[in-house]
């Protein structure tokens, strides 16, 4: 018996991996040429050769596509493989002989700690180089015609002194709607510069303030200024936007925590989204766990419809976590939710979801 059982648990791990890793090459291999059929002409007029679009920019293409598609695929897997033995009533039997279903649901575990660590490597470290690199030939060879554009950004210049950005064009370095505030020890605003249009200089390394308006203000006195040109240096380079736009993709953990650092001592106002950032990816490591117990508990009982119908329902669950999340980290980057908490509670939600449908799965 104990044999029997060591080679059903070997059977489910492998059914599953073979299932995910089916389901998704089939589906990135999809993704690919549709990919290629939009950047053709990018291709074609491009200075990158035919080996360095395969190997520099496909092979690392690959992992960000495969991370971001793993848990929903993990959870199809699993859907598809559990629905498939379930309507051969092989549950039933193993049942039958006296197994309890949180025997069977070990196996399961054991494929989701293996997708979990490969996922906690990926998020942390594998995905941040792939990204590098792909961003890096899509900014060498592609995106070089399109403009980037930063949106309401602030910044901290100095321990008194705030910058703002309205918008921030990263191709340009060119900002729009620019204001400088000053604020003296009680906290009181003591000066303001506001433009319509600044520009950074390379070679002075200096930001360029054109048709600008100086306020000064000293008590119930104010004093303004009007001027055309104005030159002056900031702690801020162009450098520093364009991490904003795909920078936090190509870190590591360890280098976005010291990222959030540097941006919380500047003052930024983005902290909220990089905090998103950070704790979504061990939130989806421990996903996997949830969606994996989920597929199972549904999945292995026979409903009417069959296993198509299995899978239009773990559809609807699956795209319905991918909802309740966006709209979590929505919450937190514009209405002020703890972004801890917006990356953890669908996950918590879907965790009592799980508990609850595991609860009723002895019942097959």
């Amino acid at each position: 018996m104990k044999n029997y059982f060591t080679k059903l648990d070997r059977y489910i791990i492998f059914s599953i991996l073979g299932t995910f890793l089916l389901s998704i090459g089939f589906i990135m291999l999809i993704i690919i040429v549709f990919d290629i059929s939009e950047k053709i002409d990018d291709f074609l007029n491009t200075t990158a050769t035919f080996g360095q679009i395969v190997s520099i920019y496909y092979l690392s293409f690959i992992p960000y596509i495969g991370m971001l598609l793993a848990p929903l695929f993990i959870f199809l897997s699993v859907v598809i493989f559990t629905s498939r033995t379930a309507m051969r009533s092989e549950f039933i039997a193993v049942l039958s002989s006296g197994v309890s279903i949180n025997r069977i649901l070990v196996p399961y575990i054991v494929a989701s700690v293996l997708f979990a660590c490969f996922s906690w490597l990926g998020y942390h470290y594998v995905l941040p180089h792939a990204n590098k690199v792909r961003l890096d030939f899509e900014n060498t060879y592609i995106r070089h015609k399109y403009r980037n554009t930063d949106r309401n950004i602030h910044f901290q210049d100095s321990p008194n002194t705030f910058v703002y950005f309205e918008h921030y064009n990263t191709q340009d370095s060119v900002g729009y709607k620019f204001a400088l505030e000053k604020f003296n020890e009680q906290g009181e605003l003591s000066y303001k510069l506001r433009s319509p249009r600044v520009t950074w200089n390379g070679k002075t390394k200096s930001w360029r303030i054109s048709n600008y308006t100086i306020r000064h203000v000293s008590g119930l006195k104010e004093q303004l200024k009007h001027g055309t040109i104005l030159d002056t240096s900031l702690n801020i380079t162009p450098k520093d936007f364009s991490r904003k736009s795909d920078y936090l993709e190509n870190l590591t953990t360890p280098m976005l925590k010291d990222f959030i650092a540097e941006e919380k001592i500047k003052g930024s106002g983005m902290i909220a989204h990089y905090e998103v950032k950070l704790y979504e990816r061990n939130a989806y490591v421990f996903s996997i766990f949830i969606l994996v117990i989920i597929g199972f508990s549904f999945a292995s009982k026979k409903i009417r419809g069959g296993i198509g119908m299995q899978l239009i329902v773990a559809l609807i669950v699956g795209f319905s976590y991918i909802f309740i999340a966006k709209i979590c980290t929505i919450y937190a980057a514009n209405a002020g939710l703890s972004p801890i908490v917006a990356v953890w509670f669908p996950n918590v939600l879907f965790g009592l979801l799980a508990a609850r449908l595991l609860m009723r799965a002895g019942k097959i």
